[in-house]
C-alpha cells in the first residue's frame, strides 16, 4: 500500500467527500442534504437501522434511538448480525452506485488528471493569489502588540485622537 499525504487525492478521501444532492429544493431537501444522510456513511447508516428495525419487527410507540438500535444488533447472535448487516448492504447497494454515478460525472466533467489540478483554483500561478510569508518565532510570540503596539488605555481620547485629529 501507499503512503499519501493530507493534501493527496485519494479514491477513499473522494468516497468520503462524495453526498447526493436533491432534485427538489424544499426546506427539508436543503436540510437533509447538508447532513450524513446522503453520504456514503450516511447511506449505510440509514440502511442499516432499517434493517435493525424490520428484524425487530416489534411495534413499539417510541422509536429507540440510533445507539440503542445498534446495541440490539450486537445482542443478536453472530448469524443473526450477518443476516442484519447483508440485508443494510444489500438495500443500500442501489443507493451507493447512484452516488458514485453522481461523482464520477462531477469528476469526469471537472476534466481532472491530477492531483495538482483538484488545487489549480488555490496556485500561485493564478492572478490575484499571493503566498503567505513567515516572520521570526519573536514576532509570533510577541503577538499583535508587537505589530502595532499596546492599546491606548484612555477610550474616549484615543477614539478622538483616531478620527478628529489624525490624517486620512
Amino acid at each position: 500500500s501507499t503512503t499519501s499525504s493530507a493534501f493527496e487525492w485519494t479514491l477513499a478521501k473522494w468516497i468520503g467527500s462524495l453526498r447526493k444532492l436533491s432534485g427538489t429544493k424544499s426546506e427539508k431537501d436543503e436540510a437533509d442534504s447538508a447532513s450524513e444522510s446522503h453520504s456514503m456513511q450516511g447511506i449505510i447508516a440509514r440502511r442499516l437501522l432499517e434493517a435493525i428495525e424490520q428484524q425487530q419487527k416489534q411495534d413499539q410507540t417510541q422509536k429507540p434511538s440510533e445507539l440503542q438500535s445498534v446495541h440490539k444488533l450486537a445482542n443478536l447472535s453472530p448469524d443473526d448480525r450477518k443476516t442484519v448487516i447483508r440485508d443494510c448492504l444489500q438495500k443500500a447497494t442501489a443507493d451507493m452506485e447512484e452516488l458514485l454515478e453522481v461523482g464520477l460525472r462531477s469528476l469526469e466533467a471537472a476534466d481532472i488528471q491530477t492531483s495538482r489540478d483538484v488545487n489549480r483554483k488555490y496556485s500561485a500561478d493564478i492572478a490575484g493569489t499571493f503566498d503567505l510569508s513567515y516572520s521570526s518565532l519573536d514576532i509570533f510570540l510577541g503577538g499583535l502588540e508587537s505589530m502595532v503596539g499596546r492599546p491606548d488605555a484612555p477610550i474616549v481620547l484615543t477614539m478622538w485622537h483616531e478620527h478628529c485629529r489624525a490624517g486620512p
